[in-house]
């Protein structure tokens, strides 16, 4: 009886409309709108990932092979969905051997950027949830800025190149999403 009293009471502050809009849009698979929003809240969870794989080194250790294997893995995780906001939002990727040097900035500030890159895009996709419709075209400078610093990033803490990094999980990207989508 208290759970039907519960539900009617929080039905009645929420805009219902809005938040069915909202659920259907998100969880409707393999549209665009729908990958992207996916892309978005594992890129967010992959950044925390980063963030806590950089603690060490950012905190004052030597990389080590240790530290410069969890690092690799989890810029790894970024590729793999920076990949696929690349392909949802039509944002131009940088080419995989280009290296690209991020000036006057340290490497901390640059870990920390990431994150807010990340939190800003989520907090684009979250506006659905306000009745907003999620524009792919929106996203896209965005997505742009994110790639650049990304692969910046990537040289900046272990002197690779993104080809280098994803080498190993090129075959886990392939058979998440398929052939096509990284071709």
């Amino acid at each position: 009886m208290q759970s039907n009293a519960f539900k009617r009471n929080a039905y009645k502050t929420l805009d219902a409309k809005k938040t069915k809009f909202a659920y259907r849009a998100l969880l409707a698979r393999k549209t665009p709108v729908a990958l992207t929003a996916q892309a978005v809240f594992k890129l967010k969870s992959a950044t925390s990932m980063l963030l806590v794989a950089a603690r060490p080194y950012l905190l004052g250790l030597q990389l080590d092979d240790q530290i410069r294997e969890e690092l690799s893995e989890a810029l790894g995780a970024v590729y793999m969905q920076a990949a696929i906001l690349s392909r949802t939002t039509k944002a131009k990727m940088i080419g995989s051997r280009k290296k690209i040097v991020l000036k006057e900035i340290t490497t901390s500030e640059a870990v920390l950027e990431l994150d807010a890159i990340a939190g800003h895009l989520q907090d684009l996709v979250l506006e659905v949830f306000e009745g907003e419709p999620l524009e792919l075209g929106e996203l896209k400078p965005t997505v742009q800025g994110l790639l650049q610093h990304l692969q910046g990033l990537t040289y900046m803490l272990l002197k690779q190149t993104p080809s280098e990094v994803l080498e190993h999980q090129q075959s886990a990207l392939e058979s998440l999403h398929g052939k096509e989508l990284f071709n």
